[in-house]
């Protein structure tokens, strides 16, 4: 009888009962706290994803732009995805010129024809996007 009244304790918090402590508790809440977080990253992700190509498809409709070409070898497209635009934009680099710790020169970034139209469509200039 005497040999069951105390438990073997495993290190790590691994065994019968692990979860049943204060410590176990606040993992498993740490735990679902990280993936409520996770998930709305996630869909604030998906939220700004429609929200750009929605932009982007009224600003084709309003100015009477069929299609874009975004796609590989320039082929024409009707409805551009997130990704697809990304990837377009993926190429723009801005460049700092310093010397010790003062800012010589900075070298924005040149947006080419393909980049221009889908810039240029919601209403936006060039030169406001670069900057």
């Amino acid at each position: 009888m005497g040999l069951h009244r105390h438990r073997a304790r495993v290190p790590g918090g691994h065994g019968p009962g692990a979860r049943t402590g204060s410590r176990g508790l606040s993992r498993h809440r740490e735990a679902v706290s990280t993936h409520a977080v996770l998930l709305f990253l996630y869909f604030i992700s998906l939220l700004v994803q429609a929200l750009l190509e929605r932009e982007l498809r009224h600003a084709m409709v309003a100015a009477g732009v069929d299609h874009l070409p975004v796609y590989p070898e320039e082929r024409e497209c009707r409805a551009p995805s997130t990704e697809r635009i990304l990837e377009v934009f993926g190429s723009l680099q801005r460049h700092d010129l310093w010397a010790g710790d003062r800012r010589v020169q900075t070298f924005p970034p040149q947006v080419d024809a393909l980049q221009e139209p889908i810039v240029t469509l919601p209403g936006t200039r060039p030169g406001e996007f670069t900057t």
